[in-house]
């Protein structure tokens, strides 16, 4: 199997796995699209080292800008109960359409899967995503990933305590993680290990963190840990992005990301039809970002309305 090379020679990094509480926050794989897309030239794609520092940010401080946009955007819990439910975080994307909302601007953010650990006879949670993004753009998605945060008052209240709970009790749950790009595997996901640091975030009301109304709105200490994993600016053209792997025995990752590059220009005019869904119009006027972007792909528009539950 052909396999995919950082930018430079690296040494391995200390595996570590993040623990969110009884909840986790995952990102993860990707199945074959019905047309294998092109083969990557040479084989392999290009990824930004571990401890990067790329357009002006460490790889850690993008990390934390992940988690502020992942959390920052609201989904109302009493939407998203069996057996309609309907989600609003990009976390819990059924199909792509939500890939959009709030700011992607110097770097793409790709989110995972966001579950309660609830039922162990079902630990897998599968996607399969289709978004467009454009070139010129680095993609940053974790491939296993955990969070904690003050902001909840039944976790740590010290930065000491949330880097135990992540880095001690949560990662070391973390296995088989993996990662490829139109087939191309990338190797020893675990050494892309990405320790955040202390930063502050903010949790809207409706937030997916379940963060009390009092202590929402207001900056809370947290950290996060995991496997993160920034592809360099694609070519136009059509990729297929798979990674996934399990915490313990009750919680694995399945996801796929059917992705469309297109030229910086043609992507800022919009090319795509309009996504025909009151869903994303209702997420839209939720978010508290002003410059939301609803999903624009004529594939997903086709979609059978089961599939936008």
């Amino acid at each position: 199997m052909s396999h995919i090379r950082a930018q430079a020679n690296r040494s391995p990094a200390t595996a570590r796995i993040e623990q969110c509480e009884a909840r986790m926050f995952l990102s993860v794989a990707a199945k074959v699209a019905a047309d294998p897309p092109a083969p990557l030239p040479g084989g392999e794609v290009r990824v930004y080292e571990p401890h990067s520092t790329v357009r002006g940010q460490t790889m850690a401080e993008w990390t934390q800008d992940w988690w502020k946009w992942a959390w920052s955007i609201p989904e109302d819990p009493t939407n998203n109960t069996l057996p309609n439910p309907v989600y609003e975080n990009p976390l819990n994307d059924p199909n792509g359409s939500l890939a959009y909302l709030g700011r992607q601007d110097k770097v793409f953010f790709l989110g995972g899967v966001y579950k309660i650990i609830t039922d162990p006879a079902t630990p897998t949670v599968y996607r399969t995503r289709t978004i467009a993004a454009p070139t010129g753009m680095p993609i940053l998605f974790p491939v296993l990933n955990a969070a904690s945060s003050a902001a909840r008052p039944t976790r740590p209240q010290t930065a000491e305590g949330l880097i135990n709970l992540v880095d001690n009790v949560n990662m070391p749950l973390a296995h088989d993680a993996f990662a490829s790009l139109n087939g191309v595997a990338i190797q020893d996901v675990a050494s892309y290990t990405e320790p955040s640091g202390i930063f502050e975030a903010s949790f809207p009301a409706n937030n997916i963190y379940s963060v009390p109304v009092d202590r929402q709105n207001q900056p809370w200490i947290s950290y996060s840990n995991g496997y993160w994993i920034m592809l360099q600016p694609l070519s136009p053209g059509q990729y297929t992005l798979h990674f996934g792997g399990a915490f313990g025995a009750t919680f694995a990752l399945d996801v796929t990301y059917n992705i469309t590059i297109v030229p910086q220009g043609l992507y800022n005019k919009n090319p795509y039809a309009p996504w025909p869904s009151p869903q994303a119009e209702a997420v839209k006027a939720k978010s508290a970002f002003s410059d939301v972007k609803i999903a624009r792909n004529p594939v997903l528009a086709e979609a059978p309305p089961s599939v936008l539950a």
